[in-house]
């Protein structure tokens, strides 16, 4: 449908938005599939991520990967403290 919101091929257009979304996913890094929710507080375009792109990614940039693993660990040490 060519109104704005999204081209002929299905890409989005320059009125595209979208400001909750729910998901069934792979995970990039395990495969295991999960449920995610996202609401976003301004207008956005989410963008999907192939694995293998993510992946050679994590190889060609590993301060990328330092960084994600710096994140993980944050979310453990705030599940282990209770949420406090």
């Amino acid at each position: 449908v060519e109104n704005g919101t999204r081209s002929r091929d299905g890409n989005p257009g320059p009125l595209y938005w979208q400001n909750h979304a729910d998901y069934k996913i792979k995970a990039l890094v395990d495969q295991s599939t999960r449920v995610a929710s996202a609401v976003a507080d301004t207008d956005c375009v989410l963008l999907p991520v192939n694995r293998n792109d993510f992946l050679d990614l994590i190889k060609s940039k590993p301060e990328i990967g330092m960084s994600l693993l710096r994140a993980i660990a944050e979310r453990l040490r705030y599940m282990d403290s209770g949420y406090k």
